[in-house]
Formats: structure tokens, sequence, C-alpha cells
């Protein structure tokens, strides 16, 4: 019966990997199932049928010993004085039962085993269980060890200490996954009253119609009370058959499946409630844009200065007029040097570039997801600042110098440098018409072409050239401004490339959201078909009143989950 414990204890460990590796949870979040939930009575015994696990819990003085002794019909168990400082474990079994497969944790050397061949209790082992509340503190870890390896637990208690609340907390804890039988132990010192207010408290707990039984152990012939220690034995006797025992095995996987899921439950509570990512990706994107433009207002003043340089690269019109009557090529050395990273972003920026990014991780955390998912998609980007900014404005300068101005600009000077080679060619083509018209026009009565015409020609050619060269001159784009704008430009390319991370970013972090809750809902798909339509995926729960229908089982079984009564 523990494969699906198991299978599901394997699915829930890689979900919480995951959820952890994602920031989601934290380590101590994830929904594991604790290995005593892998132990169960039935790990006691080599073969499939076994008798039912029947331990005595209860306070110190109560009569749990009393209790088996009479079972037993002799002196099995430690009692009375000795008690208290009694560390052991004591098991009464039929002699054909074979025990042969405790598990390591518990510590053999405080089990006492005391055989007997009464076929009556045959199917029935019997634990006489340390005292809850003794002085030594190793009894309740030995309690606590053994719990999980018990069917059916006789909660003892008696007249004076039915409401212990040690106790009663000790039961609470561990309602669901055992079955119960109360006992009123000592009960020539009780009073209806007691019974009647002790059975009020077993059905505030959930039981209707608990099993209840009054026994007198004093050795007095004369019971004026009253004895039901034979309806005990018998109730016990009765439930003690192989279909009772397969119930309990079922509901004993279910009860497990519950609290899994319960637990389940509480890790994905915070990936439902942070669904407002959506909108802290539009609200930090409308902040962001400001942040931009104090970004950049930052360092124009330094970007003007480093662009400074580059004016020597723009020729004067002088220069440029003697240009083509100067020999030799230009100077390399006036060519200037791009900027280094460290002239180009300063501390100043990379503080508030990183105060921004942490803004946003703020923001996430204010409205619900936990800071180490986050943590974890937003603050790589503040890793390293200064070099991928350097990197990107001196690719943009070198491009805007490449190709410095606007394409409108370049377009314009490519237009009057084409004018200024076009207008003269052809104030010189119609110069040469005229030229040739005139000479074979042997009608013409006037002078042939002279000085005044060639002078004329020379102007207009000249102001056909000098015009567009001139408008070229000053229209063209410096070095010095396409070095400006190429910082820039670049500048607003890594801005823009953060806010694009930032944004993917956020939507990962939805993804990842909702996909661990989608995972989440699919975990019941380990489970085996039969035990599935116990579950509902959508609230994680497990259903586990079915079993508790069965007549016989609910009036043994607490309804309800134990963690939340604990």
């Amino acid at each position: 019966m523990t494969n699906p414990i198991n299978s599901l204890r394997d699915a829930l460990s890689e979900w919480g990997s995951q959820a952890v590796d994602a920031g989601w949870i934290s380590g101590q979040q994830i929904p594991e199932i604790p290995a005593k939930d892998l132990q169960t009575p039935a790990q006691l015994f080599t073969r499939s049928e076994r008798p039912l696990v029947v331990a005595f819990f209860g306070g110190t003085g109560v009569g749990k010993s009393s209790l088996l002794n009479r079972l037993a019909e002799q002196p099995v168990a430690k009692a009375s004085a000795v008690r208290p400082t009694s560390t052991e474990i004591t098991l009464y079994y039929h002699h054909e039962i074979v025990i042969d497969k405790l598990p390591a944790e518990l510590p053999t050397d405080k089990v006492l085993k005391a055989t007997h061949s009464n076929n009556r209790y045959r199917d029935v082992l019997w634990i006489d269980m340390p005292d809850f509340d003794s002085i030594d503190t190793s009894n309740q870890a030995l309690v606590t060890e053994w719990m999980p390896h018990i069917d059916l637990l006789v909660y003892v208690v008696s007249p004076e200490r039915y409401r212990d609340d040690k106790g009663w907390r000790l039961l609470l804890r561990n309602a669901q996954r055992h079955a119960w039988v109360f006992v009123i132990n000592h009960w020539d010192r009780g009073e209806q009253q007691q019974r009647t207010s002790f059975r009020e408290q077993l059905k505030h707990a959930g039981l209707q119609e608990p099993l209840l039984f009054c026994t007198d152990s004093s050795p007095d012939a004369d019971k004026p009370n009253g004895d039901e220690f034979s309806e005990f034995a018998t109730s016990i006797l009765q439930l003690a058959d192989k279909q009772f025992i397969r119930k309990l095995e079922e509901h004993g996987v279910l009860v497990r499946i519950n609290q899994a899921f319960t637990r389940l439950n509480n890790a994905i509570q915070p990936l439902q409630t942070a669904n407002d990512i959506p909108q802290i990706s539009s609200d930090w994107q409308s902040d962001w844009q400001n942040s931009k433009t104090t970004l950049t207002n930052s360092l124009e003043w330094k970007f003007r200065q480093l662009a400074e340089p580059f004016a020597a690269m723009d020729k004067s019109l002088t220069k440029r007029l003697l240009s083509p009557f100067k020999r030799g090529a230009d100077d390399p050395h006036s060519t200037p040097r791009l900027p280094e990273q460290e002239q180009l972003i300063d501390e100043a920026f990379v503080d508030t570039f990183k105060s921004r990014i942490d803004a946003a991780i703020q923001m996430l955390v204010a409205r619900g997801i936990p800071i180490d998912a986050a943590r974890q998609a937003l603050q790589p980007l503040t890793s390293s600042v200064a070099a991928p900014a350097a990197d990107q404005i001196r690719r943009s300068t070198e491009q805007s110098l490449a190709e410095p101005g606007t394409p409108l600009q370049r377009h314009a000077c490519r237009v009057l440098r084409f004018l200024s080679i076009l207008l003269p060619i052809a104030v010189l083509l119609w110069a040469l018409y005229q030229l040739v018209f005139r000479f074979i026009d042997v009608n013409n009565t006037d002078s042939y072409l002279g000085f005044s015409f060639a002078t004329h020609t020379v102007m207009l050619a000249f102001c056909a050239w000098f015009i567009p060269w001139l408008l070229h001159h000053h229209l063209r784009p410096t070095y010095k401004m396409a070095a400006f704008r190429g910082m820039q430009h670049g500048l607003t390319v890594y801005l823009d490339d953060t806010e694009q991370s930032v944004l993917q970013q956020f939507d990962k972090l939805e993804q990842q959201r909702k996909a661990l809750i989608t995972s989440s809902e699919k975990l019941v798909e380990v489970l085996p078909a039969d035990l599935q339509t116990f579950v509902d995926p959508h609230i994680s729960a497990v259903n586990t009143s079915k079993p508790t229908h069965d007549p016989e089982l609910s009036r043994v079984l607490i309804p309800g989950t134990s963690e939340s009564k604990s």
C-alpha cells in the first residue's frame, strides 16, 4: 500500500526542487512526504496476512499495563510504581506470528517480546507503550517512533485525568492516522458524569458514537460501578479481521495522500495569489520611461565633451577649397580614438541604473512575488552594467562616424554633390552649343562670340559649381555631431534592450508561476486510477469521507484533517 505514497513522494520532491530552483518557494516549503509517512504496520511482518496491531496509549498511572495483564491473565507488562522510569515497549502476540522486519530506526534493545498460545487473541498484536507524559523524554521519542506502525490505539484515561491536555493534543495530531478505542480505567473511582463529559469531548473531536468502555482493574471481586473489560476485549477481537485491516490500510493511504496534498496546497498558495505580474510589468514600463530620460540626461554633458575631439575631422571652408591642390594624404593621427569605458560610463550612472532595476524587484515583492524569484529574474541584469553599456555606445559611435548625419542629410548631400558636377557640365555644353551654332550660321550678321561671351560662360559655370558645393559644405553632417549622436543612440539602444530584457523576465516569471501551478495539478496523475477519484486537483485536497461512511470504521476513525485540529 505504500507504492502510491512513494510515487507521490518522488513527484512532490521533483516539483519542489523546480519551485525552489526558480525561487518561488524556500527549501522549508517543499511539500515533502516525511519518512514516517512511508512507515506502516504491515512493515513489521513478512506475510501479507497479518494481525491487527493494537497499542495501549495514555499517561502515567492510568493502568495501561494492568489492562494488558488482564488480557494475558498473567503479569506481562510492568505496572504501578516502576512505570514512570520504564523506557520499554512490550509486545504481546501469538507464538505463530513472526515479527522479523522491525525498522532500523526502532531501538530493538527497548522492545520486550512476550508470546502466548491463546487462539482467542491470535489475530491481535498487543503493544504496551511507555507513558507519553513520563519524566524521561526518551519515552516520548519512543512513542513517536512506534506510532506509524500501529493500526488501533487504545486511549486509556483515568476518571481524574480524562481531560489531560498533553495527551489530548497528541491524540489530535495523530487523529486520522489511526483507529481509536477509548477506555476509562479505574472506574471504581469514577462517576457517570465523568463518562458523559468524556463522551462529549470525543464528540467535539468528531466521534459521534465512539467505542468507549469503563473498566475496573481493582483486585476486588465486587465492582459496584460495573466493569466493561469483557466488552472491550470482544470489540477489539471483532475488529481484528482481514477486511477491517484492509480498510484501515486503505484509509491510511488516503490520509497520507490528504496530508501530502494539503502541504502542496500550502506551498502553491503564494503562487496562486501572485497573479498581478502583467499589471506590475505595465506599471514598471511606465516608470522606466522617466528613468530612461533621467539616465540619458545624466550623460549628455559627458558625451558632448567626448565628441569635441572629433571636430578635428571636419574641414573648414578654406581647407575644403584648397584640398584639391593639397598634396599627400591626411595625417592619420588627426583621427581621434573612440572613448574608453571609464570615460563613457561613470559610477553615478551605474548606481542610478541599478536602483531602477531594484525598484522593479521591490514592486514584485510588494505584490506577493517571492523575493528569491524576483531577484533571480532581475538581479543578473545588474551584474555588469558599465561594460555592456560602453560596448554598445562604442559600436553605435563607430556606425555613426561611418555614416554621419541623418538619412535625409546624407541624401541631400549626395544630390548637391551630383549637382555640383552636373550643373557646370550643363553650362559648358550650353556654351559649346552656342559656339557651334553661331559658327555655322552664315546668315547671322552679329559678330562672332567674343570676350564677353567667354567671361559670362566662365562665371556661369563657376556659379553652377560653387552654389551646390557651398550648400553641400553647410548641410553635410559634422563628425563632432555624428560622434555625439552615436553615443546618445548607443545609450538609447542599451536602455531599450534593458527594458525588453526586464519585460521578458516579467513574462518568464508569469510563465513559471502558471507552469508550477499546472504541474502541481497534474501530480494527482501519479496515483492509481482508483485513488484519483478521491482527489480534486483544483483544490489540492483529498476526500477521505467515503471510507468513514462505513459504519464499522466511522466509530473508530476521527474525520477531518488532523493538521487542522492540531
